[in-house]
């Protein structure tokens, strides 16, 4: 198993390939174990990278120690010799929306807003939270992208998002935070068992690693083969979208209502990604594929959701 800074110079190796151009890293700061075991990583590792690097802490104000807690993620960051950004979000999820998806969402916003087309954001989730992520995504009945679990690498807006320790588990971190002497901080609220996460990390996890004591990095590999498939998957649709002609508002139907099922639900799920639309949930995915597509040719039926709008009109969607 490699070390957190030889991981992260691996994975950076890799980024330079695709973008050999790269100019700064940007660190997403929590103040926790994973996120300082990061931060530091990233500076230690500078000599070899050379690569600028900076912080940015995300305050939702949801404890009363939060401002506390941004005022330690600036000291930590200077202390190591960088600088931290708090970045403070004064709205709320609308009532009935998940907390967690909104704040999850606002943060990506954020470095979304910081990313150039030279910039790498950086994440400390590490093979623990792929586990979790494959059982919970596994619990809803996802597919292969649901459960890829999180992607190593993706597109930021103009730059990229770089997880570098998918395959580091958590205890390896811990023990080069401690090596190191860094203080972190414990959000009281990972205690919490209502939230699904914390549920599967604290109750379910640990019984399965008694049974096998590798559940960790065998639900990890089955995520990154998800990856790899869910990644073929789009390969295979934009070939297809592209040849029946379709582009980001419409998508004719001549041809497509001869492929199967199976593909058209993978042709139209890819198809509103890449619009840049909100997934509908799967029951809206399958209302499109045989409502809509299967309408007779005088009617015009839609499937509306949250952010999205799906019609069909002279013989497209």
């Amino acid at each position: 198993m490699a070390t957190p800074e030889l991981a992260l110079l691996a994975a950076l190796a890799t980024v330079r390939v695709a973008r050999p151009d790269i100019d700064s890293l940007l660190v997403a700061f929590s103040g926790g174990l994973d996120s300082t075991a990061l931060l530091a990583a990233a500076i230690r590792t500078r000599p070899q990278h050379q690569l600028p690097v900076r912080a940015i802490h995300f305050d939702h104000a949801w404890h009363s120690d939060s401002t506390q807690w941004a005022a330690h993620c600036v000291q930590i960051a200077a202390a190591l010799g960088s600088v931290c950004e708090v970045a403070r979000f004064a709205t709320r999820p609308a009532p009935g929306n998940s907390a967690e998806a909104w704040a999850r969402d606002a943060r990506y916003g954020a470095l979304l807003a910081r990313a150039t087309a030279h910039s790498v954001a950086l994440t400390a989730h590490h093979a623990d939270d792929v586990a979790e992520t494959f059982l919970l995504m596994a619990l809803r009945g996802s597919g292969p992208h649901g459960l890829a679990s999180i992607a190593p690498m993706r597109d930021l807006g103009d730059g990229l998002l770089l997880r570098p320790w998918l395959e580091v588990p958590r205890h390896t971190l811990a023990a080069y935070v401690a090596e190191l002497g860094l203080p972190f901080l414990e959000d009281p609220s990972n205690s919490e068992s209502r939230y699904d996460r914390n549920f599967l990390r604290a109750q379910v996890l640990p019984i399965l690693r008694e049974r096998w004591p590798a559940a960790n990095r065998t639900l990890a590999r089955a995520a990154t083969l998800q990856w790899e498939a869910a990644q073929l998957n789009d390969r295979t649709a934009d070939a297809e979208l592209a040849r029946l002609g379709a582009t980001q508002e419409r998508l004719p139907l001549t041809d497509f209502v001869t492929l199967s099922a199976a593909v058209q639900h993978q042709m139209v799920r890819r198809w509103i990604v890449r619009a840049g639309v909100p997934l509908p949930d799967a029951n809206r995915l399958r209302r499109i594929c045989s409502e809509v597509v299967l309408a007779a040719p005088d009617r015009h039926p839609s499937v509306r959701w949250v952010g999205g709008l799906v019609r069909r009109y002279h013989q497209c969607l």
